[in-house]
């Protein structure tokens, strides 16, 4: 009787704890943050695409002495698909910034050479060091003649998100488990 008590008493802790962590408004919540990330993974990987349609076309020469790229949503509901060089210091080859449609006709190119913006450079280091990470395991696998398209996204806040819902998490564990020892003790 002791055991069905306790079972119950569990239940029932987690279930109120969960109904207030996990409210219907929190959960339609999340699923909106999870579809604009779906969204802006998506305008991205068109805007590469689109991109690497556009330099191959624009520019045949310069795909030589291409060393990757980078897209990335500017703050005006742009896409800017960034090529540099293999150069030790990349310097761009060409940037294509587009309307999130990505419509060919409206892009604008622009072909002077220049140092890879902050920002740039750092989706640059992302994408390089996740390429490393991918060719020293066995874990990924990849069909003959093609390679994997890596679209660094860069959100601070996204960041600061992820460790508050872990926080919040061990705490609920921990009061669950709390709770869980004094009623222990008490039945027992």
């Amino acid at each position: 009787m002791k055991k069905i008590i306790l079972l119950l008493a569990l239940t029932v802790s987690f279930i109120v704890f969960a109904e207030e962590k996990y409210s219907r408004e929190y959960l339609d919540n999340q699923a909106k943050q999870i579809m604009a990330e779906a969204n802006e993974l998506y305008l991205l990987e068109r805007g590469a695409w689109v991109g690497t349609d556009m330099l191959s076309e624009k520019f045949p020469k310069q795909v030589k002495n291409l060393g990757g790229y980078v897209t990335y949503l500017s703050d005006n509901n742009t896409i800017t698909s960034v090529f540099y060089t293999k150069d030790p210091v990349p310097m761009t080859i060409a940037v294509f910034t587009f309307d999130i449609h990505a419509r060919l006709r409206d892009a604008k190119i622009d072909s002077k050479e220049r140092k890879l913006t902050k920002l740039e450079n750092e989706l640059r280091l992302i994408r390089e060091s996740v390429y490393k990470e991918m060719e020293n395991t066995s874990f990924y696998q990849f069909y003959s003649n093609t390679s994997p398209n890596i679209i660094p996204i860069i959100k601070i806040m996204r960041k600061k998100l992820i460790f508050s819902q872990a926080l919040h998490l061990t705490i609920f564990l921990s009061w669950a488990m709390i709770i869980s020892l004094l009623l222990m003790m008490t039945i027992l």
